[in-house]
């Protein structure tokens, strides 16, 4: 399953990085990771969504805060709920920052 995301005016972004087309494409690729995630996990972090991303060869994002707009757009389709529970990260260059731990509404779901 691809899901097409929100796109943003490619002028916001320098020249130096990735198109516009290829900032969709990376939102496609993390979104069927996630939702895979979803199917796999009760509960997980965006820690677990990186290790998922890692697996499948899929590059770091242009901004960090790219992470937490994958998961918005996921809550707002009914994938995931949060938990109102927190855990630190298991990524060293996160430095052990705290993390959102999310309950998954798909698990067991076969599709």
């Amino acid at each position: 399953m691809t899901f097409q995301g929100a796109t943003h005016s490619p002028r916001i972004h320098p020249p130096a990085h990735k198109s516009h087309s290829d900032n969709k494409d990376w939102q496609a690729t993390v979104l069927d990771c996630l939702y895979s995630v979803c199917l796999r996990n009760a509960e997980f972090t965006v820690d677990t969504l990186r290790e998922e991303c890692d697996t499948e060869r899929v590059n770091a994002p242009r901004h960090c805060n790219a992470w937490g707009a994958i998961f918005t757009t996921a809550a707002r389709h009914g994938w995931m709920s949060k938990t109102g529970r927190y855990t630190d990260s298991i990524i060293p260059r996160s430095r052990g920052r705290m993390v959102s731990i999310w309950h998954s509404n798909l698990m067991g779901e076969i599709r």
